[in-house]
Order: structure tokens, then sequence, then C-alpha cells
């Protein structure tokens, strides 16, 4: 699955639940994606979460870039 795919999936699913009446927390979306990345997005992973202040905005922004980097 591409990137802005999983991304896109991932924030529909957190804007149903936001519906439904579960807050859709930034970052919770955040723990969610990053925790369902494979192995080979490590690295990235590991960068985005030193960062105390991450924005979904700034996930989505690294996420796309490091994926166009490794192909």
């Amino acid at each position: 699955m591409l990137m802005i795919d999983y991304l896109s999936k991932m924030k529909e699913l957190s804007n149903r639940l936001a519906i439904a009446g579960s807050p859709g927390l930034d970052d919770d979306l955040i723990t969610s994606v990053l925790a369902g990345l494979d192995k080979e997005y490590l690295p990235i992973t590991t960068t985005l979460l030193q960062d105390l202040d991450l924005s979904w905005s700034d996930v989505h922004t690294s996420l796309l870039n490091f994926e166009e980097r490794m192909n």
C-alpha cells in the first residue's frame, strides 16, 4: 500500500471515530500510524518520536518524503 493511501485510510478512520463520539485526537492518530508501519520505516519513526510537539501535518509530510526517498 502506498503511504498516501495508508495515511488517508488512517485519517478517515480517526474522523469516523470522532463522528461516532470518540475524540479523534491527533496524538492517538499519530501513535496508531507509527505503530502500524513496517520495520523499514524505523529510522523515520524514531526521528519523529523524538519531537515532543508533533503534529499530524508533520507526520504526514515526513512519511511521504521518507517513502519518496526510499523509492
